[in-house]
């Protein structure tokens, strides 16, 4: 999508909605947020807005609700995922839950992390939640020592350095 599109959405989406409440659950699945809280750093590839509250209803009691996943990359049927919170927020149980079952069943192919910060410059911390082969089905959280910045780099690119080493099995 061209950058001038992009914009165009966010107009047509910020006339529609607004700073008012919208179809949003906030971190704690409690409310929902704000639409300026939305647009303060848009997603990646932002291409507008979509509703869950019409597909939720069908899935189990109301506190259970879709959610997404903030990044994902893959090389080599290998898969990168993250979870982004603001600065000071914990990710709820629920997301957590449902990230380290990816990761359970993904068998060592798929690797989550858990950022806090939502741009480089609030940045403060990740956790990886890895497939710990040494117990089978255990997943196991590991934080830097040093949990900057720097740190986040390193561990992506080590990451996509190992994981484009392996060759993809043929289909």
């Amino acid at each position: 999508m061209r950058l001038s599109e992009l914009i165009k959405k966010l107009e047509e989406a910020r006339e529609k909605f607004g700073d008012r409440e919208i179809p949003f659950v906030n971190e704690n699945e409690e409310t929902f947020s704000s639409a300026s809280k939305f647009y303060r750093v848009l997603p990646a590839r932002f291409d507008g807005l979509f509703a869950w509250d019409w597909i939720n209803a069908t899935l189990g009691p109301p506190q259970m609700r879709l959610s997404d996943i903030d990044g994902a990359f893959e090389r080599n049927d290998y898969h990168l995922m993250f979870e982004t919170k603001d600065a000071g927020v914990r990710t709820p149980n629920g997301q957590l839950l449902r990230n380290k079952s990816l990761v359970r069943v993904g068998g060592g192919k798929i690797i989550f992390i858990d950022l806090e910060g939502k741009t480089k410059e609030e940045f403060r911390s990740m956790s990886v939640w890895y497939y710990n082969d040494s117990v089978p089905g255990k997943v196991s959280e590991w934080k830097p020592e040093k949990n900057n910045t720097q740190a986040l780099l390193d561990y992506t690119s080590e990451w996509f350095r190992r994981a484009d080493q392996i060759k993809r099995l043929p289909k």
